[in-house]
């Protein structure tokens, strides 16, 4: 008695402990009577409408509550309440909007925990004196401490801070709190979402199909079948509240629906919208063929696109003999590739028995490895059929004569053994001259004795294979060449000296010709070196020719200078002479003419006298 009344006053100070708790409690193990409190984990980030769940540990010690021999009853001492503490305006989240994962009265923990002589509940409501939400830890054992596990969880409906409180029931101290900040919902986008296209009305696809349907109207067998799942950059799947628009280019009608009724979708329209969760699209034909272009979209956000081929009546046919040339041994084969198209030039599938092949040269037949829209036919023509064989596939759809046709040829020719069939070898070069380095396309062709080029294979065209004269780059024809209709080719590369260059063999044919290629390189490293030499030589002979040349002028002009100076001297001395005789005469002359003017002056002078006389 005095225990169980020591328990409801603990448990009533626990709820009042509950009444004053501060928003802000840590986030530390409770320390109280016996008992402890963490979380394990605890995500800090969540989304709107999308439920986040914490793992909260708890332990005690197990006591003895009775002494009765074999009727043990077992006190519970690890039992805490958890409530919405603090959380953002406009929550409709009340204190107690707390999910404990746990079913009450049983031993389910979370994923990936263990108890320890403990077995973790659910509190029934009301329990503890009201509080709803609470995470009990019983005993299994009477003795020993125990260790147990719980989930806890809510789902944020605004964006925001929340704080979960776990509070300890009968402790006077501590408390662990759980911090969570919810953000809006991300947008689905186009390169987060998926959209997988399969025919008819399947959905089960995990990647998409190459879709051709026969494009005869109808408004409720579908011709494709889209699945599209929206998802946000954060991967989380919004298909359930995402509604989807699809539009449709080119032939066809869509339906929209969702994958559980998705045999029950008819065609709507060419534009149609779902309801949330409405995420299959199914392509209808309308009658026209053609490439119908479907684009999905979340909104103003487009999801995918996809595409179905409509087609009508085949109109036309054509081929392409993937091996051209055939030996005349039984048993040698080839494929012929028919593929066919309707009216508006729209491919249509085909199928092996379909058509069949007509000839008296060998067997040519429907064979199996088709692709969508063609058919392979198998050539096999029989020994000693040389020559170029033409041979008509019709087209046969379940029978019927369609009036279609198409020829398909091949050439038949001897096979070649080496040193044993006449036949004719060519090798040639794409070009006959070449720069130094330059790329050579080499081709080597065989023929039959009748002119019928070689069966595709390896043939022994040559006794050896063929050398060069001149090392080249690349690899030079082997003696049993692998001919391709006819011939094969083969890539060298020219030296970087000038010159001619010869490559050759021997044929195995009867009469052994020398087979050859010859062409010439110009302007080679050598040829240049050697020439730009001998520019140089001529140059330096220019070059002292003129410098002569220049030596022989300078000493004329030299010896010209010479007698100019002679004739100069000879010139000054005669003007030396001339100034001085000028002179001497000019001083006589000056010499009379004073004494002249004296004369003169004593007369006017004596005149003068006279008359003042």
């Amino acid at each position: 008695m005095f225990k169980r009344t020591a328990l409801v006053a603990v448990s009533a100070l626990g709820i009042g402990v509950l009444s004053a708790l501060p928003s802000n409690a840590a986030d530390v193990p409770v320390e109280g009577p016996f008992r402890t409190a963490s979380l394990v984990t605890s995500p800090a980030t969540a989304t709107i409408g999308t439920a986040v769940t914490a793992v909260v540990k708890v332990g005690s010690s197990c006591a003895n509550d009775g002494a009765a021999a074999g009727g043990d009853t077992l006190q519970v001492f690890a039992s805490y309440t958890t409530q919405i503490d603090s959380a953002p305006a406009g929550t409709n989240l009340a204190g107690n909007s707390i999910d404990i994962v746990n079913v009450a009265g049983t031993a389910t923990v979370p994923a990936g925990y263990a108890n320890t002589n403990s077995t973790t509940v659910r509190g029934a409501s009301n329990a503890w004196n009201g509080y709803r939400n609470t995470v009990q830890a019983s005993c299994t054992n009477a003795d020993g401490p125990q260790t147990a596990y719980a989930s806890i969880s809510f789902t944020p409906d605004v964006a925001g801070t929340y704080v979960v409180v776990l509070l300890p029931l009968g402790s006077t101290s501590g408390a662990v709190t759980w911090t969570v900040v919810a953000s809006a919902i991300g947008a689905v986008t186009a390169a987060d979402s998926t959209s997988i296209i399969n025919a008819g009305a399947a959905v089960a696809g995990v990647a998409d199909a190459t879709v051709s349907a026969a494009r005869t109207a109808s408004a409720d067998t579908q011709a494709a079948s889209i699945v599209v799942t929206a998802k946000n950059a954060a991967g989380t799947d919004r298909t359930a509240v995402t509604a989807l628009t699809a539009t449709i280019s080119g032939p066809g009608t869509l339906g929209i629906g969702t994958v559980a009724g998705v045999a029950g979708i008819v065609a709507t329209g060419r534009a149609v919208t779902g309801a949330a969760g409405s995420n299959v699209v199914a392509v209808f034909p309308d009658g026209s063929s053609g490439v119908a272009t479907i684009t999905i979209s979340a909104g103003t956000t487009v999801l995918a696109t996809e595409t179905v081929t409509f087609y009508g009546a085949v109109a036309s046919l054509s081929a392409t003999v993937t091996k051209y040339s055939l030996a005349d041994d039984a048993g040698a084969t080839a494929f012929a590739v028919v593929s066919a198209k309707d009216a508006a030039g729209v491919a249509v599938p085909i199928a092996a028995g379909d058509g069949a092949a007509e000839t008296t040269n060998g067997v040519f037949s429907d064979a199996a490895g088709d692709v969508a829209g063609t058919v392979n036919v198998l050539l096999d023509p029989a020994a000693d059929t040389l020559g170029v064989k033409t041979t008509p596939w019709k087209y046969l759809p379940g029978g019927v004569d369609s009036g279609l046709s198409v020829d398909l040829s091949v050439v038949v020719a001897d096979a070649v053994a080496a040193g044993t069939s006449a036949h004719v070898v060519t090798m040639t070069t794409d070009k006959s001259s070449y720069a130094p380095g330059e790329k050579i396309t080499l081709t080597v062709s065989g023929k039959d004795a009748s002119g019928n080029i070689l069966a595709d294979g390896a043939q022994g065209l040559f006794a050896a294979a063929p050398t060069s004269s001149t090392s080249l780059g690349g690899t030079l024809p082997v003696a049993n060449p692998a001919l391709v209709n006819g011939s094969k080719t083969y890539t060298l590369y020219a030296p970087l000296a000038s010159g001619t260059v010869v490559i050759a063999g021997t044929s195995t044919s009867a009469a052994a010709e020398t087979v050859s290629a010859t062409f010439t390189v110009e302007g080679g490293a050598l040829q240049s070196a050697a020439e730009a030499a001998s520019d140089a030589a001529a140059e330096a002979i220019d070059a002292a020719n003129a410098a002569t040349d220049a030596a022989n002028l300078a000493a004329e002009a030299a010896d010209a200078a010479t007698v100019a100076a002679e004739e100069a001297r000879d010139a000054a001395d005669a003007a030396t002479a001339a100034v001085e005789e000028l002179a001497t005469q000019v001083a006589t002359l000056m010499a009379s003419l004073k004494a002249q003017i004296t004369t003169l002056a004593n007369t006017v002078a004596k005149i003068a006298k006279k008359v003042k006389a």
